[in-house]
């Protein structure tokens, strides 16, 4: 009963830093979705070059933690004389960690799709780059769409990292709140709900999406 009641009383305090934790959640979306097709397509057909460069990339962005590269971003990047606000500096972290394995997912997905669809594509007069955005990634977004919705969520789970940069998200939120209560454990708990709900309606959202997107392929006949 008094866990309702605080609940009831306090859960309106943390919705300004949930909406933080959405906006950079749907800011950093595209453009990790970018940078993993970039360099997916990078390494399937790039030059020598962008294949080092990519290949650079994602050794040191799969191969280092999170939080460290959110340091690097904030902390590092003044020493060269480049100053970020702690939002932007959480979102190109963000945007390079998820768009390092997302490479990978969209990679694979590229490679599902069955050589005869690329020849197919080339019949048609289609260069490279037209049959890769009508033909191929539309088919490799199927395979790839679970995977990806997974790392959605976990994008928005990872915001909790950018408290430690002064980024007022749920954490940050939960932590100030758990200190003008006196009560960290109920917080902690609130901070926890917000974050299960969430991630839940992301969910089904995803799933909703795969399912409008696996029918528009197949009324259109473009199935892998």
């Amino acid at each position: 009963m008094k866990m309702i009641e605080f609940f009831a009383q306090h859960w309106r305090e943390l919705v300004p830093p949930a909406g933080v934790a959405i906006l950079v959640t749907l800011i950093t979306i595209p453009i990790f979705l970018a940078i993993g097709a970039w360099s997916a397509t990078s390494q399937l057909y790039g030059g020598r070059l962008a294949k080092r460069v990519v290949n650079s990339y994602l050794a040191v962005f799969r191969g280092t933690p999170l939080l460290i590269q959110v340091f690097w971003i904030f902390y590092g990047l003044p020493l060269i004389g480049i100053r970020l606000h702690p939002i932007v500096a959480g979102i190109l972290a963000l945007s390079l960690n998820f768009g390092a394995y997302a490479s990978e997912i969209v990679r694979s997905g590229l490679n599902s799709v069955a050589h005869g669809q690329h020849e197919a594509a080339t019949m048609l007069g289609m260069t490279r780059r037209q049959s890769l955005r009508r033909v191929i990634f539309p088919q490799a977004l199927v395979v790839s769409a679970p995977a990806l919705a997974n790392q959605v969520i976990e994008l928005f789970k990872n915001t909790s990292l950018l408290g430690l940069i002064t980024v007022a998200e749920l954490i940050r939120g939960g932590r100030q709140l758990g200190v003008v209560t006196f009560d960290p454990m109920a917080s902690w708990i609130l901070v926890a709900a917000f974050y299960v709900v969430i991630a839940g309606l992301a969910a089904f959202g995803m799933r909703r999406f795969e399912r409008r997107l696996n029918r528009a392929l197949v009324s259109t006949g473009a199935t892998p």
